[in-house]
Formats: structure tokens, C-alpha cells, sequence
């Protein structure tokens, strides 16, 4: 699996995480349903959405939005 990094300011990529951890805990998702869902190992999720300074991938910001936005339409 090839995961494209989103390279940003720091702070975005903390928000981001931060965001994305926020809506699975809100929906009751844990990582390791969500590395199963992904079709990724759990240890290369985990390793993807630690909150780090330097990136995030793209599925992370995606998942955020389109989260956000069927929300909106309710």
C-alpha cells in the first residue's frame, strides 16, 4: 500500500489527528477496527496516526472532511 504524506505547518497536522481521533471515539471506532476496514496491519496504523509534527496521510484529512460534511447535511 502506498500512503501519500500531506506536508503542511505543524499544527496542522496535530489538528488533523487530533480531529480525526475525536470523530472515531465519538463514533465508537477503535484503531484496530479501523486498520481492518483500511485492510492495513494495526502496527502500520498506529505508526500513520501517532501524533507527530511532520505529516499525515491524506486518508486522514479526507476522512476528516467528508466526515464533517455528512454532518453538515443533517
Amino acid at each position: 500500500m502506498i500512503v501519500c504524506l500531506d506536508v503542511a505547518p505543524a499544527f496542522v497536522h496535530l489538528e488533523m489527528i487530533t480531529r480525526y481521533k475525536q470523530i472515531l471515539k465519538k463514533e465508537k471506532i477503535s484503531g484496530k477496527e479501523m486498520a481492518e476496514i483500511l485492510g492495513i496491519s494495526y502496527s502500520s496504523y498506529r505508526s500513520m496516526t501517532r501524533n507527530k509534527t511532520d505529516s499525515h496521510p491524506r486518508w486522514v484529512r479526507s476522512f476528516v472532511i467528508a466526515y464533517e460534511l455528512t454532518k453538515l447535511e443533517k
